[in-house]
């Protein structure tokens, strides 16, 4: 069976490939999910791909039909209130990922630098950015301790992130 594509045919079997649904839902979930719940997404996708490909004749444009449905089934899911599932309920391998040598090495350097460039920042710019993101203190807090304005206090985090940004890239890619 396949799908008219104006010229274009594509079998129906390359839209439900399960390597290319679950790509989709990787990318739909990239920032928000977690790969606990892919499989689930991944199924119930599929069914729903099923059910509009009975309903509809014709399909002009397979692939933006596919993510379509997946990012409705993926806003779907996340937008239903859900209990909280235990974790002896999740298989392990999904709850712990290892990152590779290579990846794991590169991500220790970059945080060894980054506390190198933390210490080099001044007084008030290291104290601002240690208060908001390492004691996630919020900005009204950070203006208290720092005896400053709301919007000062915002200032000098931007300020503070701007000095660290640069001397990261003058340190990363010298």
């Amino acid at each position: 069976m396949s799908i008219s594509t104006q010229g274009d045919e594509q079998p129906l079997e390359s839209l439900l490939d399960r390597s290319y649904i679950r790509s989709v839902i990787r990318y739909a979930t990239m920032r928000t999910g977690f790969p606990v719940v892919d499989e689930d997404l991944e199924q119930e996708a599929m069914l729903r791909v099923l059910r509009a490909i009975r309903r509809i004749p014709r399909i002009k444009y397979p692939k933006a039909f596919v993510g379509k449905i997946v990012g409705d089934t993926v806003r779907d899911f996340w937008r239903k209130k859900r209990r909280l599932e235990s974790l002896d309920s999740i298989p392990e391998q999904l709850l712990s990922y290892q990152l590779p040598l290579e990846k794991w090495l590169d991500r220790v350097r970059s945080y060894d630098e980054l506390r190198v460039c933390l210490n080099q920042l001044p007084g008030k710019l290291r104290t601002a950015i240690e208060l908001f993101y390492i004691e996630e203190c919020s900005v009204s807090d950070l203006a208290v301790t720092l005896q400053f304005s709301h919007s000062a206090a915002k200032m000098t985090l931007l300020r503070g992130r701007q000095q660290l940004r640069q001397m990261l890239k003058r340190r990363m890619f010298i």
